[in-house]
């Protein structure tokens, strides 16, 4: 569906808006879920989001809805209207961002996964519930869901600018249990993608049965100090949680960073990079215009330890005198947008896993955590209870382990505490790192 925008930018003229942005998204999604031993939802929904941001003056107002015609459109834009009118003034407003970028020539669109027959996301949920039931007598899976989806979202304003931007994403999980003398554990694996072909269901399946069953075994150790092994997705859950906060510049402006002022001081080791890179092929946060409709660019946040950039989008970059990062997020199309990362990605050392536990005399693997997003952002205090992981003696997984909470100062590990960075990249949703080795870790035990 296209609404008739000359209809809609003429109405707000004659409504008294000075400035206009409209965004409307087409969206298509299937979820599919299996619970314990069977398939047991299929969904599809089509359906189409408007969102405006609006000027009355430098009253700002951001509304939207889901639609179905231009008449739609019209009502929606007359409720945006009287909530501008009713709204206080913005004193940091400037404009509208311009020149938007062009349409999305990132790697984010694919054709099978935009177009899939339901038929084989229901196999590969089927396929996903018996793999882990095959596993062990033991195992037993609590759910599987596939969420595969496509859209297609255009950026206009009322200066005549467009723009859009058309791709897919896929959302897995599985999660098994497991019964061993009277002991339970689970575990849960879970990914997100932009084509269904990168998804190995298999070995995910395979993974949740096996650390299932290592969780029912699973020890807690005494308090100690020792190495931490994070494995990639479990430090990248930790960067979304503690750095990717920190580094936007609305939290920068409302002074709830502790990297206030730190542009060109080093906060890391030597070591550390840290890049936010919107072009990698059929990452997750990839796009070549952000959610402004601006163009994105590949930057260094931490560049051996420096900071060197925050992320901004058009509204924060202006109350600076600046340029847009091409950072701007929606959670929805009528969201107020928010500076974020697109992937945000720890840069790769050279050391495989097998390396880093050889070298580790003593240590926890950690393979999955809980609470990790209470962790505080303004303060940089890291707290994440290890739900899931293994002790290292000597260079050798021993035995899993789980209950004990890492507690440390997030900036002291940046700094001083990292002694090993990994190679082959994990992703939380999008923010992406390398298995690394941190020392001296307080883990709080029984």
């Amino acid at each position: 569906m296209r609404i008739d925008l000359d209809k809609v930018f003429a109405r707000a003229e004659k409504l008294g808006v000075s400035e206009l942005e409209v965004v409307l998204q087409e969206n298509k999604q299937l979820d599919i879920s299996g619970v314990k031993d069977r398939v047991e939802s299929t969904r599809y929904v089509a359906e189409y989001y408007l969102g405006y941001r609006l000027l009355y003056g430098k009253k700002k107002a951001t509304y939207g809805a889901t639609i179905t015609s231009t008449e739609d459109a019209l009502r929606v834009l007359e409720e945006t209207v009287k909530i501008a009118r009713i709204s206080p003034e913005d004193p940091y407003w400037k404009n509208l961002p311009r020149r938007l970028g062009p349409q999305s020539d990132a790697m984010i669109y694919d054709e099978h996964t935009g177009k899939l027959d339901p038929s084989e996301a229901i196999e590969i949920v089927s396929s996903s519930i018996d793999i882990v039931k095959d596993y062990d007598l033991r195992v037993s899976p609590v759910t599987v869901k596939l969420q595969v989806g496509g859209s297609e979202t255009l950026f206009a304003n009322n200066y005549g600018e467009e723009t859009s931007r058309k791709e897919t994403i896929v959302f897995y999980m599985v999660a098994a249990t497991a019964k061993e003398n009277g002991r339970e554990g689970t575990f849960y694996e879970y990914r997100w993608y932009r084509r269904l072909s990168d998804l190995n269901y298999h070995e995910l399946s395979r993974r949740a049965a096996k650390n299932a069953l290592d969780s029912a075994r699973a020890k807690q150790l005494e308090t100690m100090k020792a190495s931490v092994v994070f494995e990639g997705k479990i430090w990248a859950s930790i960067l979304s949680s503690l750095l990717l906060p920190a580094i936007t510049a609305d939290s920068i402006q409302e002074k709830r960073s502790p990297l206030i002022g730190k542009i060109g001081s080093q906060i890391a080791s030597d070591e550390v990079s840290v890049v936010d890179d919107p072009y990698i092929p059929w990452y997750y946060g990839s796009k070549s215009i952000d959610d402004e409709g601006v163009r994105t660019l590949r930057k260094h946040v931490i560049r051996k330890g420096v900071l060197e950039t925050y992320l901004y989008d058009h509204y924060t970059a202006s109350r600076e005198g600046r340029e847009s990062t091409g950072n701007a997020y929606r959670m929805q199309p009528w969201s107020n947008p928010r500076p974020w990362a697109t992937n945000l990605v720890f840069v790769e050392g050279s050391a495989s896993m097998d390396e880093i536990i050889s070298d580790t005399r003593r240590g926890i693997l950690v393979s999955e955590t809980i609470g990790q997003w209470l962790s505080n952002p303004v303060s940089g205090q890291l707290n994440a209870t290890i739900s899931h992981g293994y002790l290292i003696e000597n260079g050798e997984i021993k035995h899993p382990v789980k209950g004990m909470i890492v507690s440390a100062q997030f900036y002291e590990v940046l700094a001083e505490k990292i002694r090993v960075i990994g190679k082959d990249l994990e992703c939380y949703a999008n923010t992406c790192s390398p298995p690394i080795r941190v020392d001296d870790v307080t883990l709080a035990g029984r």
